[in-house]
């Protein structure tokens, strides 16, 4: 009589081999004396009495079987396990050595060789197949450890039609998808599956699955990464679908610390036809446009949004596709015009100024750029200055304004201003702001390079700065920003000291200049 054991879904037939009787001091003579039934019980009995020596990892007294990777049959042969590599179970210790249980060994050594060592250290616990794990019902747990979910992925990359079949059904069939979606080691299996998913019946099946849980699935920490991977790999026909499900949730998805990432990704993978609504959505009212736009995530989708539109509206992307190429102009439009119409609020704003500054320092958009610069930044340049946020866009409006608008710049900060009643003027304020003093160093740069001749300007610029640098010399050694301004003006050409008038050298800089 042959013993049978079974595991969920899984039956075998065995006889454990003489070797396995010989270890537990049962030879194969009384083996054949008391019969194989006998032998086999008292080999179980000896099994499921032992303890697992494994203190250190709190495994003490847990039972675990031998996966018995030998049996003979009833001729006496003996063959390997036909189901090689699964986990095996003997009747008389089957209910206390539950497979699921082999999340115990997770934080043990045995786990990195897949191997367990419990009587006398010859019990060894092979590593499982994918195919073991979907049957048993043992791949829920498992797959939502670290190292059990590596496995998973790396299990299903090889399989085959079958075993992928297999966990399509679990996955849609039985929960694991969203079981596995919003675990932190889980959703990584999940974006494997969306990765290498085949055309057709294996991409429709997600698609159908997600197709009404899009917006919650994007506003999900690790949901938002699944749907990057779709969005990335699938079919476009499920893609567009799957954008189109978006439609009534722009502005909250913009401002989500999740969905933000996956409306960057929009912009990047569709033409501009198809994810235009998002752009009309942002753009359709002022107020919307502003919450937005001042938003810590939301700055980031219009800046994003702008990035794609200026290189499919100003490049040669759809230059064979006029439609494409016309939406994206008429989008641009619509987002320059929210920014210009508030770029006054926008300027000094903590996050909004993020995307001014991107728009000064875009090639594409001379006019707006002036127009912020006009309108936002002239008039009251000393005062964004010395504002944490707005003196960075107040930097960039010097490294990119046209020759004119430079002019008007350089000239206010140097002339445009009063002195107050301690005598000072802007550019001497500017000096000993924590926030101004970066713009002082950016008047540097933008001198030397029209002394260079990289840009328009008066060298007269640079003149004005040498001498009022080195009249507070002394009183800017003693700030490290102060520093940073005198090692500037050490870097000067020295062709330069000579061509202007009335320079006397002193220990580090001019020190007196008449103009």
């Amino acid at each position: 009589m042959q013993q049978t054991t079974t595991i969920p879904s899984l039956q075998y037939d065995f006889q454990p081999s003489p070797d396995i009787y010989s270890q537990y001091g049962m030879g194969l003579l009384s083996s054949k004396r008391m019969g194989t039934d006998a032998a086999t019980d008292q080999l179980c009995q000896s099994i499921s009495s032992i303890t697992v020596n494994d203190k250190e990892n709190g495994m003490n007294e847990t039972h675990w079987c031998s996966p018995c990777s030998q049996y003979t049959d009833s001729s006496g042969y003996t063959y390997l396990n036909p189901a090689e590599h699964q986990l095996m179970a003997c009747d008389s210790c089957v209910q206390q050595c539950e497979v699921s249980r082999i999340n115990s060994l997770r934080n043990g050594e045995c786990w990195d060789s897949y191997e367990c060592y419990g009587v006398n250290n010859n019990i060894e616990l092979m590593q499982p197949t994918l195919f073991y794990l979907l049957t048993s019902g043992c791949i829920a747990n498992f797959g939502k450890d670290e190292k059990g979910s590596r496995f998973v992925q790396e299990e299903f990359t090889k399989s085959s039609p079958v075993i992928r079949q297999m966990m399509f059904d679990y996955l849609f069939e039985r929960g694991g998808f969203d079981w596995f979606s919003n675990d932190p080691h889980g959703n990584f299996i999940i974006q494997k599956i969306a990765m290498e998913a085949f055309p057709g019946i294996e991409q429709a099946r997600v698609v159908e699955h997600v197709a009404n849980k899009v917006v919650k699935m994007c506003s999900n920490r690790y949901g938002s990464r699944i749907m990057q991977r779709v969005f990335e790999r699938f079919d476009f026909g499920y893609r567009v679908e799957l954008l189109n499900k978006l439609s009534g949730s722009e502005c909250f998805l913009a401002v989500d610390s999740c969905a933000t990432h996956v409306m960057q990704k929009l912009f990047a993978l569709f033409p501009p036809t198809k994810y235009s609504f998002i752009v009309i959505a942002l753009t359709l009212s002022k107020e919307n446009f502003k919450q937005v736009v001042q938003n810590k995530y939301g700055c980031r989708v219009i800046q994003s949004a702008l990035e794609e539109l200026e290189i499919s509206a100003c490049t040669t992307r759809y230059a064979n596709t006029p439609n494409e190429f016309k939406t994206a102009r008429r989008l641009l439009n619509k987002l320059l015009r929210r920014l210009t119409e508030n770029c006054t609020e926008f300027t000094d704003h903590q996050f909004a100024n993020y995307v001014m500054q991107h728009v000064i320092t875009s090639e594409f958009h001379p006019d707006a750029r002036d127009y912020i610069i006009k309108h936002a930044i002239l008039s009251n340049v000393l005062t964004l200055s010395q504002e944490k946020f707005a003196s960075h866009v107040v930097e960039k409006s010097l490294q990119h304004a046209s020759p004119k608008v430079l002019h008007c710049l350089m000239g206010e900060i140097f002339d445009g201003y009063v002195k107050d009643d301690k005598g000072r003027d802007a550019l001497d304020i500017m000096l000993f702001d924590q926030y101004g003093n970066y713009v002082v160093q950016t008047m540097i740069n933008v001198s030397i390079d029209v002394y260079e001749d990289r840009r328009e300007g008066d060298l007269l610029w640079l003149a004005r700065l040498s001498e009022r640098i080195s009249r507070h010399e002394p009183r800017l050694m003693r700030y490290s920003s102060g520093k940073k301004i005198i090692e500037k003006m050490k870097q000067l050409p020295c062709i330069l000291l000579s061509i202007l008038p009335g320079i006397a050298l002193g220990s580090q800089l001019p020190v007196q200049l008449v103009l």
